[in-house]
């Protein structure tokens, strides 16, 4: 290794060990991006990647932490603020999970996924009208991205149809 205080190396090495398959090395993940964190405090992608790690380990104030540091320091990235609005979600903090969704879609309108977890957000609020506006706009925007070919995960379509189906009920 000719660049082992790289913070970019570590960061890459982290996320090998996050989306390693079939088990996630979480604990691995966490060290290298704490490393890479200490090598480049102000380096944004090591904040958020250390978000997610937290965000899917259920350790949501950690999450929040990251994210909010991802945040002040790339302000123009909206997942970031999408995987905040779902961290604060989990911390039943939702007028500010609501919040940081607005601030997403500001950001980056066309961004279906953004749409969809606001939607399932709102639903699980009972704001049941709310979220069956933001379906609607998320099933458009879907369908520009699926007529210009793009492929789209096998979990926005299973969320999508549960979703749908949910609002069906809920609404009839």
């Amino acid at each position: 290794m000719k660049t082992p205080n790289s913070a970019q190396l570590w960061n890459n090495i982290g996320m090998c060990f996050y989306g390693k398959s079939p088990q996630p090395r979480y604990i691995a993940a966490v060290a290298c991006l704490k490393r890479a964190l200490y090598l480049d405090p102000f380096e944004w992608i090591i904040s958020y990647n250390l978000g997610l790690v937290h965000l899917n380990k259920s350790q949501y104030a950690s999450a929040f932490h990251f994210f909010s540091a991802s945040i002040n320091l790339r302000p123009d990235n909206a997942l970031s603020y999408m995987y905040l609005a779902i961290t604060l979600g989990r911390l039943d903090d939702f007028d500010n999970a609501c919040a940081a969704y607005d601030k997403s879609i500001e950001v980056d309108g066309k961004d279906y996924t953004a749409r969809l977890n606001y939607a399932i957000t709102l639903f699980l609020n009972d704001e049941f009208e709310r979220s069956e506006a933001q379906f609607k706009t998320f099933e458009e925007l879907l369908d520009a991205k699926l007529d210009e070919g793009e492929d789209v995960d096998e979990d926005v379509t299973l969320q999508r149809n549960l979703l749908g189906e949910a609002l069906k009920k809920e609404l009839a």
